[in-house]
């Protein structure tokens, strides 16, 4: 279902997106879904802020399977594209707030100084979770973007790699390779060990580039 040609706001628009919310919410339900996690996010006892991260091709299933004891906390670093709007809209539904922006590419602003400015603040909140997306939102697939290391450094705060493992999904023609999940299939949210990035590693080119590894790797890991 497309909504990107209806204004937002809009009754057209808040009824397509109560049926994409609906059909979507009614899709994951039917996963039979497995936490494994040593951070206490699921129960909502882990109460410092830190950033958690995922790859964009799990960003379908996500919303629906994040702990529920941890939304209202939850702010996600959505694009300011069509797509983006949507998103932050579904998101709003699960009392999820969004901050919208990404990284500026062929001299656009696309929002990504204001996002920063505003992620930098949020974790400086108690008690609160930024997410984001690392390879969003456009890739390249599997590559880990300078801004969540330069985040983490930033504040000094944890990041937090999680992802959703299928038994049975579909992979669409995109540039992310989209996971798709059957219905009624096997689903495990993992969590993984806490990252941490001193100031350094946001000085250096060189710092960057580690960092980034380091989080790249952690979240393949996870994914195997």
């Amino acid at each position: 279902m497309k909504l990107r040609f209806i204004e937002p706001g809009s009754l057209g628009y808040r009824l397509g997106l109560w049926c994409l919310y609906t059909f979507l919410n009614l899709w994951m339900k039917t996963l039979r879904v497995k936490y494994i996690d040593e951070t206490g996010i699921t129960q909502g006892t882990n109460r410092s802020t830190a950033i958690l991260v995922f790859w964009h091709n799990r960003v379908a299933m996500v919303p629906f399977l994040f702990p529920e004891a941890s939304c209202e906390k939850t702010v996600a670093m959505t694009s300011r594209s069509d797509d983006g709007q949507i998103i932050a809209d579904i998101l709003a539904r699960m009392k999820i707030k969004s901050v919208r922006g990404s990284a500026n590419k062929k001299g656009q602003d696309k929002g990504g100084a204001t996002a920063l400015i505003q992620s930098l603040k949020i974790l400086r909140e108690p008690d609160r979770f930024l997410c984001l997306i690392p390879d969003g939102p456009r890739g390249p697939m599997y590559s880990v973007q300078p801004g969540v290391v330069m985040l983490a450094a930033k504040s000094q705060r944890e990041v937090i790699p999680f992802t959703v493992n299928l038994s049975r999904f579909k992979s669409l023609k995109t540039w992310d390779k989209l996971m798709l999940p059957f219905p009624f299939s096997r689903a495990e949210v993992v969590f993984g060990k806490p990252l941490k990035y001193d100031k350094e590693s946001a000085s250096s080119e060189d710092g960057l580039v580690v960092g980034r590894e380091r989080l790249r790797q952690a979240l393949n890991e996870l994914c195997e």
